[in-house]
């Protein structure tokens, strides 16, 4: 929830909560640092959010610090970018997919990507701002029913950080932009938010760079939401992964009884937005583990020849950058990306 009202009682909270998290201590910036929006739905319709900094000390001490406002998290998080200095001055806001809230399947994704994404000497990237959502029930449908009955309340919940988030980086030294990470499911769910901006004059050119990875979107998305076009004007490039090798989404096709994007790309009548590319990756199978490997479904995380790929589109390298990528001499705005003979040689 969200105070527009500074009274007597939020002052206080604010105060306490900025105390505790020692913000006046600028080596705090200097471990481990997660900053997570958590969203929970004790029944169908309604949703509860909190914001979460979470810090993990070279020692392994781990503290939480929760607030029910977006204000005192913004602060904190706005003191820790003004630390990182115009090197690495991008922000990375990533939406996970189905049972990716469970704490063990979000750490490890968090870890790999951490790895990838904040501590190659390449990247520009500081920090992760993840969205926790309640899809964590055991059957699909389940977490799919749930989705669309809170999808306006969390499309709100991030417009509202967005807009937030613009308002401290236009008042701050640096230039902090931000990038987006879409999974899985949690592409669907990204999705209703382009859809929600749409139908509430909303739509602003929020992120730097998106990539859309693996995404459980019916293939005929643009079709049926016509709305999800103004995806294009969300961000100056958006980047759509497919792959027809990926298990996990062969899976949820028999489930909807129709083809998944990310399962089979972009089809042959749909022109994509002339800022939005698909990104062919069913050749690339190096992923860093074997169940990585074998679902085809976590290259965004797990894959050393796609995580690059992705990296040089979040730091806004044209789309030719990578040598791996093949352009489509059939469809528009098509890209094939493959091993390189050093990579298959391993």
């Amino acid at each position: 929830m969200r105070y527009l009202i500074m009274n007597k009682l939020y002052v206080v909270s604010l105060l306490l909560f900025l105390s505790n998290f020692c913000v006046a201590q600028s080596d705090i910036y200097n471990q481990e640092i997660q900053y997570n929006i958590l969203i929970d739905s004790p029944q169908d319709s309604v949703i509860e959010v909190e914001y979460e900094v979470y810090t993990r000390a070279d020692d392994g001490q781990e503290k939480r610090y929760i607030t029910e406002s977006i204000d005192s998290f913004m602060m904190v998080l706005q003191r820790d970018l003004v630390q990182q200095g115009e090197t690495k001055n991008q922000v990375l806001f990533y939406i996970h997919g189905m049972w990716g809230g469970r704490s063990i399947n979000f750490n490890k994704a968090y870890k790999l990507m951490s790895d990838v994404y904040l501590d190659s000497e390449k990247s520009d990237i500081s920090r992760i701002i993840s969205l926790k959502w309640p899809g964590n029930k055991m059957e699909y449908k389940d977490n799919k029913k749930t989705l669309y009955s809170i999808s306006d309340s969390i499309s709100d919940i991030v417009l509202n950080f967005l807009e937030e988030y613009h308002s401290i980086e236009n008042g701050s030294e640096n230039d902090s932009s931000i990038d987006l990470i879409a999974h899985s499911l949690g592409t669907e769910l990204f999705k209703e938010v382009v859809v929600y901006a749409s139908e509430n004059d909303r739509v602003e050119k929020y992120f730097d760079q998106i990539v859309i990875a693996a995404p459980d979107w019916d293939v005929e998305v643009f079709s049926i939401d016509t709305s999800l076009y103004n995806i294009s004007g969300m961000a100056e490039r958006i980047q759509v992964y497919f792959s027809t090798r990926d298990m996990t989404l062969s899976i949820s096709r028999n489930l909807n009884k129709q083809s998944r994007f990310g399962l089979d790309g972009p089809p042959d009548d749909i022109q994509l937005p002339d800022n939005v590319f698909a990104i062919n990756v069913t050749n690339v199978k190096d992923d860093d583990n074997f169940p990585d490997l074998l679902s085809g479904h976590n290259y965004y995380r797990a894959s050393p020849v796609v995580t690059q790929d992705i990296l040089l589109s979040m730091m806004g390298h044209p789309n030719e950058a990578n040598t791996n990528r093949k352009v489509s001499e059939k469809y528009r705005n098509v890209y094939y990306l493959n091993m390189s003979a050093v990579e298959k040689n391993k």
